[in-house]
């Protein structure tokens, strides 16, 4: 698969990290805590009693007991702050690849400002003719009605999400268990509480890269070379460079070679791009 790696599909790809990284600590944070807990089994005293040195350990002032309750629940909760996230930080990025397009022509600014995440991929998908997986846009769905019913339902099964998993095919479901490594909750019932496990989470980071890999080499050949050029002067540009400077065709070559290598942009369309600023 052909990729650009320009500077909001490697921001998003960053974002990506820090929040895996961010959650993954937490999660086995939450897990070292528990265990450590196990050394103080039994006693009376309270968590700012036994690690005074703990940092805001007194807005978690528990018995150990008590503490580990809670962090034996941590999982549920961190996944469903963290998938929430994924999905929004994947929004952000349909939503810049939607105005690219704009800008190169292919659709208003409008209809690109007006997509929101239940109609990003089909408008991205009508606008460049290039089809996303269906599986993994049903999955997106999926995470997105799970999310709503978090936000929106006080965190219990609606109408929506019901509807949705009634319509999954098999291979969607075989690949949203694959990636979950439990069960889809096909017995799901309106009012029935929505729970965010580790595997969801797996879920989401997997199934938002492959749409934003996909998504990313459908730009290549649908956005002009003209367009390509001069977005790789606009990021010389954003880190403080100049089209009137004597090195500036240099420094454009040396971006467009190194992270914009896939379209392999002449020196004269990366020229004429300095010269339209």
């Amino acid at each position: 698969m052909t990729l650009v790696q320009f500077r909001e599909y490697r921001d998003y790809v960053q974002n990506r990290q820090e929040a895996n990284n961010a959650i993954m600590a937490l999660l086995a944070g939450s897990q070292l805590a528990n265990h450590v807990l196990h050394l103080t089994r039994g006693s009376e005293m309270q968590l700012s009693q036994i690690f005074p040195a703990v940092p805001h350990i007194k807005r978690f002032n528990l018995r150990t007991d008590r503490a580990q309750q809670f962090l034996g629940e941590a999982e549920e909760h961190l996944c469903a702050m963290a998938v929430p996230y994924v999905l929004a930080i994947h929004e952000d990025l349909l939503m810049t690849m939607l105005k690219m397009l704009a800008r190169d022509g292919h659709m208003t600014m409008r209809r690109a400002d007006d997509a929101k995440s239940h109609n990003m991929h089909s408008t991205f998908e009508s606008v460049t003719g290039h089809t996303i997986p269906a599986a993994s846009v049903k999955q997106f769905h999926l995470l997105r009605f799970m999310r709503n019913c978090l936000i929106h339902a006080a965190g219990t099964a609606n109408q929506a999400l019901v509807g949705h998993v009634a319509s999954l095919d098999a291979p969607t479901i075989q690949g949203w268990e694959t990636l979950t490594g439990h069960p889809l909750m096909g017995s799901v019932t309106v009012g029935r509480k929505v729970s965010f496990k580790q595997g969801d989470l797996i879920a989401s980071l997997a199934v938002t890269k492959r749409i934003a890999e996909e998504c990313n080499s459908a730009l290549v050949g649908k956005i002009s070379r003209q367009t390509w050029a001069d977005h790789v002067l606009r990021e010389f540009q954003a880190d403080g460079g100049s089209s009137q400077a004597n090195d500036c065709l240099r420094k454009v070559k040396g971006i467009a070679r190194f992270y914009y290598r896939a379209l392999q942009l002449t020196e004269q369309e990366l020229q004429d791009a300095i010269a339209r600023a």
